[in-house]
């Protein structure tokens, strides 16, 4: 056995064809299918490595990782050449690859996680806040503008603005009986209480009644926008920008201008809501103030009337503009990445990716994008013999001629052209690489295997103890074996039956166990 280095590079090849779609069949997941549970079981442990490991510890840890059997959708397209210039001719038929290769850390990198969009949407939503904030500034929502308003009319109502010693306060007295303390202050509570029912009624009908049109509004103004810039956003991430130039090249200009133009809009309806109010008012308001020859201060009730509009009206519609704004940004991003996805995989398809362990935080995408894990682009064929090729040039790759390295092969065996795939996996074995196999079934078949190899019912499994090296290429595994971590036994070869996601995380800390 050859010395053992202090750097590693591993691969992963992993199973997404046609029977990765069925049910894993344990009572703790057997509402996800196994590519559910496989791609949430190497997501979590990537994440937990991440954490258990400093980045010291990982500095000489390689890995990369292929994926089999994805399907890859596209139109036909055919080209003329006329006047010596190239022009494409549409094909209107189509049709399918269904036995893609995909490099799964690049399809990663291209597919925005869940994490980054998260990201995404967040600094959009601050943006589109803080501008919503200057357009606003002149609107207070404080609790208590209506009470104020009810005080000012009340108490101004009831201060006369005549001395009570004043002769013509006197000669007033005399010809009425209004300056009657309780009769003025029973006037001004009703004058206040209806003032403030008005407004109370006339802010929240502003959105009721407007709800539907405010939201065509909203949608008229942003989505094409939206589009637009999640398109240059998600395109440049699948280029591989960072998230702070994405976000650097975000329009806010434009967006600013929408802003303000949406609630320009918005404002004109709540203008003419007050307007509406102080006329229906304002008569009442007037002649008590000057009946009571009273101290009210009418240009301040009229302001605390329109302050207190907008009080009430802006306390559903800024929130309910910012999430209609954001669901719109939601919505877009959702579907973008639906159409954008052939294009991504085609991309990663023809990457090659390998990343030091600690940059590594995802296998397979981890994303709201649910099209991904679907019959549109997973689940074809299962390209055996070629994805075992492409990891041979990588293993072979001379600039990791003084790595130990693993191949984990994530499976259920079921391949065709198995001679070949043994003669490739026998040469990657002689140049000291160790596969181990990851074998994905519901029943125990290992022990049975044992007894009876030939066994039709448990080829697949067959197919893997084939290709597997020997357990004694591998004696990092033995402690786990000990542990009880992994059935099978030490004459057994490095393949190791998958029916529970432990088992799985159990191979993957095994093959990254920390040597320095």
């Amino acid at each position: 056995m050859p010395q053992k280095s202090n750097k590693t590079l591993i691969g992963i090849i992993v199973d997404v064809s046609y029977s990765m779609q069925e049910n894993w069949g344990n009572n703790i997941t057997n509402r996800q299918t196994k590519i559910d549970v496989i791609k949430n079981a190497l997501n979590n442990e990537f994440k937990r490595l991440n954490v258990v490991y400093n980045k010291k510890d990982k500095e000489n840890i390689y890995l990369f990782c292929l994926g089999i059997g994805f399907i890859l959708p596209f139109k036909l397209m055919g080209v003329e050449f006329k006047d010596g210039k190239e022009k494409e001719v549409r094909n209107s038929s189509s049709t399918e690859y269904v036995g893609i290769i995909c490099d799964i850390l690049a399809l990663s990198e291209i597919v925005p996680s869940s994490d980054k969009l998260d990201k995404i949407k967040r600094e959009i939503k601050q943006f589109w806040d803080e501008k919503a904030d200057e357009f606003l500034h002149d609107i207070r929502i404080e609790e208590d503008t209506e009470k104020l308003l009810g005080q000012t009319v009340e108490e101004g109502l009831v201060n006369s603005k005549l001395d009570d010693n004043s002769i013509i306060r006197k000669i007033a007295s005399f010809f009425s009986s209004i300056f009657e303390e309780k009769v003025v202050k029973e006037k001004a509570k009703y004058l206040s209480r209806r003032l403030l029912r008005d407004v109370t009624t006339t802010s929240e009908n502003i959105f009721k009644r407007n709800k539907k049109r405010y939201e065509g509004l909203i949608q008229s103004k942003i989505t094409a926008f939206a589009n637009e810039q999640i398109q240059y956003m998600l395109q440049r991430n699948a280029l591989g920008f960072s998230l702070e130039t994405i976000l650097n090249n975000f329009d806010k200009d434009k967006m600013r201008l929408l802003a303000e133009s949406i609630y320009q809009e918005l404002k004109k309806d709540v203008f003419k809501e007050f307007r509406n109010v102080w006329v229906r008012n304002r008569i009442d308001i007037i002649l008590a103030k000057y009946k009571h020859f009273s101290r009210l201060n009418l240009t301040e009730v009229k302001s605390l009337t329109e302050q207190s509009i907008k009080n009430t009206g802006w306390k559903s519609l800024k929130p309910f503009v910012e999430q209609t704004v954001f669901e719109i940004f939601s919505t877009e991003f959702e579907k973008v990445s639906n159409d954008r996805f052939r294009d991504w995989l085609n991309l990663a398809s023809k990457r090659e990716v390998t990343r030091k362990l600690h940059e590594i935080i995802n296998i397979l995408p981890d994303t709201t994008e649910k099209t991904i894990y679907s019959k549109k682009y997973m689940f074809g064929g299962t390209p055996m013999l070629e994805a075992l090729n492409l990891a041979a040039v990588r293993l072979l790759d001379s600039r990791f001629s003084d790595f130990d390295k693993r191949l984990l092969i994530i499976s259920d065996g079921e391949y065709r052209n198995e001679v070949e795939v043994r003669q490739v996996a026998s040469l990657l074995k002689s140049e000291n690489v160790v596969i181990l196999c990851g074998y994905v079934g519901n029943t125990s078949v290992i022990e049975k295997l044992k007894k009876n190899l030939n066994r039709h019912s448990i080829n697949g499994a067959k197919n893997l103890m084939d290709i597997s090296s020997a357990i004694e290429n591998f004696p990092e595994i033995i402690e786990y074996i000990e542990r009880g971590e992994v059935k099978t036994e030490l004459k057994n070869r490095l393949c190791i039956q998958i029916n529970h996601p432990k088992h799985l995380t159990t191979l993957i800390d095994s093959i990254t166990k920390n040597k320095n």
